[in-house]
């Protein structure tokens, strides 16, 4: 997965303009680090364990429900691409 070359993405409040739709995506704290993540070229499995780490959850099935939904909302609003 990679974010799409159209975007211009500012990381420190989690706003992403599609230059080439014209819209304007807000995300919240957790997509924002979701998508820094992958912008830092961390693999999908790389992304899941840092975030358990982060939020110290020992059920990892969380994170990867989450995970797995953001990336499809993601895809859905052409941010991502594989």
């Amino acid at each position: 997965m990679k974010l799409n070359n159209n975007l211009i993405y500012r990381f420190e409040d989690g706003i992403i303009f599609d230059t080439s739709q014209g819209v304007l995506h807000e995300l919240n704290e957790t997509g924002n680090e979701i998508l820094k993540l992958l912008d830092e070229n961390n693999s999908y499995n790389q992304i899941i364990e840092i975030l358990v780490s982060k939020y110290n959850l020992s059920e990892k099935s969380q994170i990867i429900e989450f995970v797995d939904e953001a990336f499809e909302s993601f895809k859905e609003k052409g941010i991502l691409h594989e």
